[in-house]
C-alpha cells in the first residue's frame, strides 16, 4: 500500500481484488464517461472477474480510509497501459483524481503510461491533459 500527499490531499493507494466492490464501481464509470456498452450488474462482475483472470492488476483508492476511486491496470504492456480509472462521484472536485493518479505512478514505480478517454468525454480529456498526457492516436468507427 502507498500513501502519499499530493497538493495537500492525501490519497492511500492499495491492490484489490475484490470483484463485487471493483464491479460497482466499474458500472459507475462507464455511466459517467457515456460508454456506448450496455451493462448490467452481472455483465460488469463477469467482465472485472476476466480483467483480472487475465492479469490485470486492480487498485482501490481511499481517502481517510474512504473508498474514493479504482484503477485496472495492465503491466505487462511497453509502457502499462490504464484501463479504468475512476474517482466515485461524491469525491470529485477536490483534487482526489490528480492525487491518486500520481500516488498509483509512484506505488507502480513508472514514468511512462498510456490510456484511452471517449472522443466525446470533454471531461475526462481535459483531466488527462491537465495531467500531462498527449493525444497519440484516433480510433475511429463505422457503424451502420
Amino acid at each position: 500500500m502507498s500513501d502519499n500527499r499530493h497538493a495537500g490531499t492525501a490519497v492511500s493507494v492499495e491492490p484489490c481484488s475484490d470483484v463485487a466492490l471493483l464491479s460497482a464501481l466499474f458500472l459507475e464509470l462507464a455511466e459517467d464517461e457515456g460508454s456506448d456498452i450496455p451493462r448490467t450488474a452481472e455483465k460488469a462482475a463477469e467482465e472485472m472477474e476476466d480483467y483480472l483472470r487475465r492479469g490485470e492488476k486492480a487498485y482501490i483508492f481511499r481517502v481517510c480510509g474512504e473508498i474514493a476511486g479504482y484503477a485496472l491496470v495492465i503491466l505487462k504492456r511497453t509502457p502499462p497501459y490504464l484501463h479504468h480509472f475512476h474517482i466515485c462521484r461524491e469525491k470529485r472536485r477536490k483534487g482526489y483524481g490528480t492525487a491518486a493518479f500520481k500516488t498509483l505512478i509512484e506505488t507502480l514505480d513508472i514514468k511512462t503510461m498510456d490510456l484511452d478517454v471517449f472522443d466525446w468525454n470533454e471531461r475526462g480529456k481535459s483531466f488527462w491533459k491537465s495531467l500531462g498526457f498527449k493525444p497519440r492516436a484516433v480510433i475511429m468507427r463505422y457503424a451502420k
